[in-house]
């Protein structure tokens, strides 16, 4: 069962949600209202994990939003050196459109992290994909980290 802690960053960080025991660290940066279509990306595994994480789509020029979820181990792949720690997901609005990267991270975190010291950690871009609104795509790239796969859906709203 997964508890959920709320930690509140100072600065520009507004928000960021902690879900401990191998849950999802989601990061929120405050901005003003933005225009054009509103999505949120749709984060599952396949085989369920329980409900999926949503993280809003924002416009490039936005603070950026993202969702750091734990690696969980695929079956052993030949040839994986080193496991990552993380996968984060990155959605950005791109016309009517939602660009989202995916990157595999490696390092530890400590209880309590903000999203600064996220970016302390090594990243590898594993996929970047764009999602029209009900459009789902498993990112099946993650097997040659050997971590499972995730689904995305880019939904309105």
């Amino acid at each position: 069962m997964l508890s959920h802690k709320r930690v509140t960053v100072t600065a520009t960080l507004a928000l960021t949600l902690f879900l401990n025991s191998g849950g999802a660290l989601a990061h929120a940066a405050q901005k003003g209202a933005e225009s054009g279509p509103r999505f949120h990306v749709s984060i599952n595994t396949p085989g369920g994990d329980g409900p999926g994480l949503k993280v809003p789509a924002r416009a490039p020029e936005a603070k950026q939003m993202f969702a750091l979820l734990p690696a969980r181990p695929e079956v052993e792949e030949a040839g994986v050196k080193e496991r990552p720690s993380y996968v984060k997901v990155a959605p950005r609005l791109e016309g009517g459109s939602v660009r989202v990267g995916v990157f595999v991270l490696f390092g530890e975190l400590e209880k309590g992290d903000s999203a600064a010291q996220v970016k302390k950690l090594r990243e590898e871009m594993v996929v970047s994909v764009l999602l029209a609104e009900g459009e789902t795509v498993t990112v099946s790239e993650l097997k040659r980290f050997g971590v499972r796969p995730i689904t995305l859906e880019a939904v309105a709203g």
